[in-house]
């Protein structure tokens, strides 16, 4: 084999490996922004002690988790809110409780509760919902929201010898007439 050709065998090795040092970690950053976690379930959590829950009177509960963007995972923030209405004063075995997604399923805003806690209220469209999730009537305009407040997977567990209320969080598609989860 002559220098010459043995040179240029080399220079083109060392600029593929260059090459695929750069490429590979590249590739794999810019398909990071694509690729999903997909088909992992959203484990209940426990928000509040079914005592602390008034019968009849919406109490707004954080939910926490992990959230991840682009590139960044933010291990333990809120991720969501919820109202939660107990629906009777029935011991842990018999009570009920509803979760309601504080987010407008019109335009994801957070929604709020009427200061005469008859009613929720979206601050962007002033679109109202009732304590049972449902539309109501703006003003005796048509309510902007296609659906009513979006209800979610409500447990009671019992956690040394102390009733909690679980909430299974899921965030839905806005501006459809569907109930459709996201996740």
């Amino acid at each position: 084999m002559q220098r010459r050709n043995l040179l240029k065998w080399m220079s083109a090795a060392l600029s593929t490996a260059c090459a695929s040092v750069i490429a590979v970690p590249g590739v794999k950053y810019l398909l990071a922004t694509v690729q999903r976690e997909g088909g992992q379930a959203v484990p209940p959590q426990r928000i509040a002690r079914l005592n602390d829950l008034p019968v009849g009177e919406p109490v707004e509960a954080a939910i926490t988790g992990r959230r991840r963007d682009a590139w960044s995972i933010y291990p333990e923030e809120a991720v969501g809110r919820v109202w939660l209405i107990r629906r009777s004063e029935d011991d842990a075995s018999e009570a009920k409780v509803d979760a309601y997604s504080s987010v407008c399923p019109h335009l994801r805003c957070a929604v709020s509760l009427e200061p005469s806690k008859e009613a929720f209220v979206c601050p962007c469209h002033r679109g109202r919902f009732g304590l049972e999730g449902e539309r109501l009537k703006t003003d005796g305009q048509r309510n902007p929201a296609n659906r009513g407040l979006d209800s979610l997977p409500v447990s009671i567990v019992d956690v040394d010898g102390d009733a909690w209320v679980e909430v299974t969080w899921q965030e839905f598609e806005p501006g459809i007439s569907a109930k459709k989860s996201m996740s």
